[in-house]
């Protein structure tokens, strides 16, 4: 990350991130294991059970602001801005938080019955996960610096680029619960389906000690809307794929292969914060179902296999979103998925 110009005691007019001001590199590192065991308890079905631990780079320090905007808001406050930039980092601005951490534990059967005409696997897991790094909007209320008038008055405005400061934790402690079946039925050599779905019946934040569940007053209960009561961002709860493939094995078109599938999702919520506010509706996206298509078809050219394949993706042009994007000065909305999109691909084999 590159540094930005100016006095790092804060009197720089950069609008470059706070975070990213001191232009340092920080260095991640984390352990991740797997262990697991199987039995067959028939030579076609084996029951299974796994758990591991991994780890991911929050890739966020203690909080976001624009220096320059930091200067005018604090002394439009009277508050002195060069004061003000070395309290917040005391307090932990540049600190860079610490991985997000999982424990995975899973279990379940695989099955390959009728001579592997159908393969099958249905597992059942539990996904926790410490650490990851979230808005944390006690402090946010707490700090005079998000507001437009002084002493905590006025408009409770955290925005970065209007000289708030947002800032993040990473005390969260998050489960998902669920559920997994995964199915390939080839009943006739020239038709395969593949089939498979989810059902995740809880997707909760269990504890963000920057948030207090259980207070009473407008201002927790606001914080508490955030992350409690409501689904984690980006888990739908049900998600189901379909893909049929049939191959033609006769006459001029003998080796066409045609497919056609579908995918399905639930509703989900983008994000919980105060961009995305459940307690007012928020922002979601899902309850859609695309389909997709392919053709291909293997070819010879002076001796040469050759297979030529026109995948289609999202073949109805349907507008659908996935999640992705945000609610920004810059980004305004969110991000639709890709239309229609073509692709043709052909394979030389040697």
């Amino acid at each position: 990350i590159g540094a930005a110009s100016g006095d790092p005691t804060g009197t720089s007019t950069s609008t470059a991130l706070g975070s990213y001001y001191l232009g340092t590199f920080a260095k991640s590192k984390g352990t991740s294991w797997m262990i697991g065991a199987a039995y067959d308890v028939t030579k076609d079905i084996t029951v299974y059970i796994s758990r591991s631990q991994s780890f991911r780079p929050n890739g966020n320090s203690g909080a976001i602001y624009v220096i320059s905007a930091l200067n005018t808001r604090a002394a439009t406050l009277g508050l002195d801005p060069i004061a003000e930039l070395e309290r917040i980092r005391n307090e932990g601005a540049d600190t860079i938080l610490g991985n997000e951490t999982g424990l995975n534990t899973e279990f379940g059967v695989k099955t390959s019955l009728w001579d592997s005409k159908l393969v099958s696997t249905l597992s059942f897991f539990q996904l926790d996960r410490e650490g990851e790094a979230l808005e944390d909007i006690q402090r946010q209320m707490a700090d005079p610096l998000n507001y437009t008038g002084p002493n905590l008055s006025g408009t409770f405005d955290p925005n970065p680029n209007n000289g708030g400061v947002r800032w993040y934790s990473n005390t969260s402690k998050r489960r998902v619960e669920g559920a997994e079946l995964e199915i390939i039925w080839t009943p006739v050599r020239s038709y395969q389906l593949v089939a498979s779905g989810s059902w995740l019946w809880k997707a909760k934040t269990l504890l963000d000690s920057s948030i207090n569940p259980d207070g009473t007053d407008a201002a927790t209960l606001t914080r508490k809307y955030y992350t409690y009561d409501f689904r984690m961002p980006g888990t739908p709860e049900y998600r189901l794929n379909l893909f049929n493939t049939y191959t033609l094995n006769r006459g001029f078109a003998d080796g066409l292969r045609v497919s056609l599938g579908a995918r399905y999702s639930s509703e989900m919520n983008i994000n919980n914060s105060q961009n995305y506010d459940s307690k007012n509706g928020g922002l979601t996206a899902g309850d859609y179902v695309v389909f997709d298509g392919n053709l291909s078809y293997p070819w010879r050219l002076w001796g040469h296999a050759i297979t030529t394949s026109l995948n289609v993706t999202n073949l109805f042009d349907k507008e659908y979103s996935e999640g992705g994007g945000d609610l920004t000065a810059s980004v305004a909305g969110y991000s639709l998925s890709p239309p229609r999109t073509w692709m043709l691909i052909n394979t030389l084999s040697f």
